[in-house]
């Protein structure tokens, strides 16, 4: 998930004369992802008047012995948690180990799950946010999906209005 603003879509352009540092000129985003070919997609958050710009990748680590190796990786996006047009969802979740595809679909699918239906999510953010990672790691424990040696790490954000919740989990 996540645009590589970096190299494709960047929206100051390097200068060429020598210029270090320094941006000549302000260029609004390309429409396309040099690497997906995917058009950004867009999500109006109306109570603060702006539109929030994604776009999705993925593809799994390259392993010379094992290239037919299943992706382990997943992400989420879910635009306006609990029909509320001002709160998104975004997330990566990195599976590991044996199990590691069926860990990362399940924190991925549980998290925000949680979220949807935490009814303290729009009074506290911060509180409904933590309690849904602890309690998506301990139903991952708890679940038939072997974890001792397979997992998932994951990074995530929420948006509220105009604040970025940033989340992480090893």
């Amino acid at each position: 998930m996540g645009c590589v603003h970096g190299k494709c879509c960047t929206r100051y352009p390097s200068s060429s004369d020598g210029d270090s540092g320094r941006r000549r000129e302000k260029r609004p985003y390309k429409c396309k992802h040099i690497l997906t070919q995917r058009s950004l997609e867009l999500v109006p958050v109306p109570s603060h008047n702006f539109t929030l710009q994604f776009s999705v990748l993925t593809q799994h680590g390259y392993y010379p012995d094992t290239v037919e190796r299943e992706n382990q990786d997943s992400f989420c996006i879910k635009t306006q948690l609990q029909g509320n047009p001002d709160i998104h969802f975004f997330g990566v979740f990195d599976g590991h180990g044996q199990y590691g595809a069926e860990c990362s679909n399940f924190v991925k699918d549980r998290l925000v799950e949680r979220l949807a239906n935490d009814t303290t999510l729009l009074d506290d953010p911060l509180k409904a946010y933590n309690s849904a990672f602890l309690a998506t790691n301990s139903e991952l424990h708890d679940s038939e999906i072997d974890d001792t040696m397979s997992g998932t790490t994951a990074i995530t954000v929420l948006v509220v209005g105009d604040t970025l919740y940033v989340a992480n989990e090893r």
